[in-house]
């Protein structure tokens, strides 16, 4: 089949009532550049009716593509699968909440063909949010510039294009815990950025909570440093260093100076002081051994159910979107 211009991929769950608000103002925006482009609507086990939907979108609109997992396998897992079928000369990642507006996607394509191979959509603000939840963002991406290793561009989202060349080497980073904003980084290539005021859900509430950032987060962290596991040591090494000097001193006080010191809350502290930094160093060797052995086991990062394109009948995934 010819290749596109561009592939739009929308990763889906749980999103019935903004999918066809969402393809209004994506042709609106698009149509009137070109006509040649294909929307992925990648359906991550969504449990409401998304799926009817997507297929009732695709009978007015051919360009459209369902691609349907067996199960929810995670947004990260919903974009990578996206990038695995698209075939467009560029791909752009949008949410089908509608918090990132399509209207900025002809910037987008204009700095790409301006030569940018990655076109980074920077959030300024979000209409509506909790200003707790936007120092936790800032604080997030602050942290990740000091501890990754990898170009991270402060508040920018998933919502990029990047260029085919870009998505070739992309599909070949399959680690299982992703976070796409760091990998896009670490592959290089020359970037550009265009700046957006996001807004607020059109329909629902966000089911990103608190305990679902922190783990995000986290993951995001220990997938590309191992700056905590020498924080430990360090730490470790700096009690160690100061439980050195304490004995030194109270030898000198006891031998010197015959002055015996009560040592029954200063040994408890210790104690636990010691007990806590063990408990902690091993949990974060735990985290880091849990993804060595998620890792090694080498499960697919999704499995497809079907794909419904004009390339295909439906009926079975084609090979190249089961790993």
């Amino acid at each position: 089949m010819p290749r596109p211009l561009v592939s739009i991929i929308i990763p889906v769950y749980n999103e019935q009532e903004n999918l066809p608000e969402l393809h209004r103002r994506l042709c609106d925006v698009l149509d009137p550049i070109t006509r040649d482009a294909e929307f992925i609507m990648v359906d991550d086990g969504s449990r409401d009716d998304s799926v009817q939907v997507i297929e009732l979108l695709r009978r007015r609109d051919s360009r459209i593509v369902l691609v349907e997992f067996s199960r929810n396998f995670g947004k990260e897992s919903a974009m990578i699968a996206g990038y695995d079928q698209a075939r467009g000369r560029a791909s752009i990642v949008i949410d089908a909440d509608l918090q990132t507006p399509p209207e900025i996607i002809p910037k987008m394509i204009k700095a790409w063909q301006n030569g940018a191979q990655i076109v980074d959509a920077v959030r300024t603000a979000t209409i509506g949010q909790n200003p707790l939840r936007t120092w936790a963002s800032s604080t997030f991406y602050w942290v990740m510039q000091k501890l990754a290793k990898t170009d991270i561009i402060p508040n920018s989202v998933d919502f990029r294009l990047l260029d085919a060349q870009v998505v070739d080497a992309l599909r070949q980073c399959r680690e299982r815990y992703r976070f796409n904003r760091g990998l896009v980084g670490w592959l290089g290539f020359r970037r550009q950025s265009v700046e957006f005021v996001a807004e607020d859900r059109a329909v629902g509430a966000s089911r990103w909570g608190l305990m679902h950032l922190v783990g995000y987060a986290l993951d995001a962290i220990l997938s590309f440093s191992a700056l905590p596991l020498r924080l430990a040591g360090l730490l470790g090494l700096a009690v160690s260093f100061m439980s050195f000097l304490y004995l030194a001193i109270v030898l000198i006080r006891s031998v010197c100076f015959s002055q015996p010191m009560a040592g029954y809350a200063t040994l408890v502290g210790g104690i636990f002081l010691l007990g806590g930094m063990q408990l902690l160093t091993v949990w974060l060797l735990g985290e880091y051994v849990g993804r060595l052995y998620d890792e090694v086991k080498q499960r697919p990062l999704y499995i497809v159910r079907r794909v419904v394109s004009d390339a295909s009948d439906g009926s079975e995934p084609p090979p190249e979107v089961q790993s």
